[in-house]
């Protein structure tokens, strides 16, 4: 299976995933999760700042702002998918998917020993910022099987629900799906594309992102090619890329970042390989001349550091990365997998590029603790000054905590 090996980064509870000894708790020396988020981002600044290289003072802010305090969806969860909805829509924000944990119900995991019962849905839920309300979507005929690490995109007034992975599905105890779905964002009824799925190989932990009616594919499989689903002709092609004279495609991996940056341009980052450490590079593919171009030496600033399953968001002056997971390899307590709570900015409005750190408001209780395996979705600003608002909901500390949580981050030009 590709990526077995980041099964951790999942929440899928296997039971050879880890042993009782080795699970992600937190330093005993630390009493909270929140006092354990403040260590785990000093020991980060620190490691940062140590490196030969000067950290500009951030140029914006990111206030964050706890949300869904009398409402949220029914379990926590991870691996889901959302999608910001189309202008005049009454809610904001459609969750789909992903891997629930219910802390009410423990069940035996060998030696992981009594963990909460976890279990793969196909769930809908609708969020309104404005109302602070989720609301679940009771669907209408048939509907697609659960999954998590699938895609969702909007294009016009239909959600596309692409692949994934179910982990208890039908055709075994783990199914890696090819499947193609729309949701109708009016009526809430699904639609199968078979024609769609009979074109496409399986696919999870891969990334999508749309451009007029074409739906753009990046996964472990794309090196001299990426995946076009034309939705008016229900086609799908192989659209060939290629690398300047000499240079290697990026290598092949899952769990990365992708946005659309504009009308021909692709930008990629990050992820984790099927073997090797977790990547940290910036990627483009130029849409027209079906060409790779390698950014990561072309940028200036300190950006992040090797890291998975980083949330990516398009903003007027570049991208907005928040969260995520980072391996740091230490020894002793705090060695594997370790959730990330900073947010950088790739200035892509600049020549050079830039990357640039972002200065992180709110109160304690109002910020979002570290994670991975969470969405964050774009929302038009809504108050003078504002970049942009996003909204974060869900997510996964590894073998700790499987949050149900939502925050709204406003991104304001310092």
């Amino acid at each position: 299976m590709i990526f077995a090996n980041l099964i951790f980064v999942l929440s899928i509870p296997a039971a050879k995933a880890v042993s009782a000894t080795h699970r992600q708790h937190p330093p005993s020396f630390l009493s909270s999760p929140r006092a354990t988020s403040s260590f785990l981002s000093s020991r980060r600044r620190h490691a940062r700042h140590s490196r030969p290289c000067t950290m500009a003072a951030p140029t914006v802010e990111l206030t964050w702002e706890a949300k869904g305090i009398t409402s949220s969806p029914t379990l926590p969860r991870s691996g889901h998918c959302a999608v910001t909805l189309p202008k005049g829509h009454e809610y904001d924000v459609l969750v789909f998917g992903g891997y629930t944990e219910d802390e009410s119900l423990m069940e035996d995991r060998g030696p992981m020993g009594q963990v909460p019962k976890r279990e793969v849905t196909n769930e809908g839920w609708l969020y309104s910022v404005d109302k602070d309300e989720w609301k679940q979507i009771a669907y209408e005929g048939d509907v697609p099987q659960p999954r998590l690490v699938a895609q969702t995109v909007v294009v016009d007034d239909k959600m596309w629900l692409i692949g994934g992975w179910n982990p208890s599905g039908a055709e075994g105890p783990s199914t890696i799906l090819n499947d193609v779905w729309t949701l109708d964002l009016n009526t809430y009824k699904w639609s199968s594309h078979p024609g769609l799925q009979e074109q496409l190989q399986p696919i999870s932990r891969f990334q999508a992102a749309v451009i007029g009616k074409k739906i753009y594919l990046h996964t472990h499989r794309s090196l001299d090619d990426i995946l076009v689903i034309d939705t008016q002709n229900e086609t799908v092609e192989k659209l060939p890329i290629s690398s300047p004279s000499g240079a290697s495609p990026p290598a092949s991996r899952g769990l990365h970042s992708m946005v659309a940056l504009d009308d021909r341009t692709l930008l990629i980052f990050g992820g984790a390989p099927q073997r090797g450490g977790f990547l940290n590079d910036v990627w483009t593919i130029d849409l027209q001349d079906n060409k790779w171009t390698d950014m990561t030496s072309k940028i200036e600033g300190q950006g992040p550091g090797p890291c998975c399953s980083t949330a990516m968001v398009k903003v007027d002056n570049g991208v907005l990365m928040w969260g995520g997971a980072e391996r740091p390899g230490q020894e002793g307590e705090m060695e594997g997998l370790q959730p990330l709570d900073e947010a950088f900015l790739l200035r892509t409005d600049t020549d050079p590029w830039r990357w640039e750190s972002v200065s992180v408001a709110g109160g304690a209780d109002a910020r979002p603790l570290p994670r991975n395996a969470h969405t964050m979705s774009l929302l038009p600003p809504r108050e003078a000054g504002e970049m942009a608002e996003v909204v974060v909901h869900g997510g996964w500390w590894a073998f700790v905590k499987t949050y149900g949580d939502t925050f709204v981050g406003h991104l304001k030009a310092l």
